[in-house]
């Protein structure tokens, strides 16, 4: 994974650095493979295995949404783990 960030948004949202520094080298192989077969093969929401795994990891969850157009989308390819790990993004609050 590695997430791609316009310049513009870092301006205007500078702590998303902190979120992508915090979560560096916190998801292993094993635990995105365990995370997609929760997802496909035992039919998990991807939202709950996200806030789950985050807090295995000792991660707080958060969800944001205040009811307005959004100034961040998240996005991904259409793979299991894109769909968990936007997840993991908009839930992601600091420890």
């Amino acid at each position: 994974m590695a997430p791609l960030v316009r310049q513009n948004t870092l301006s205007k949202h500078p702590e998303l650095m902190q979120v992508f520094e915090q979560l560096t080298g916190k998801i292993s192989e094993a635990e995105m493979i365990r995370m997609n077969y929760l997802v496909d093969g035992k039919k998990q929401n991807p939202r709950k295995v996200a806030q789950d795994f985050m807090k295995h990891k000792g991660f707080k969850t958060q969800r944001y949404y205040t009811g307005q157009e959004a100034d961040i989308t998240i996005g991904g390819k259409k793979f299991t783990e894109h769909y968990i790990l936007p997840e993991i993004f908009k839930n992601f609050n600091r420890k």
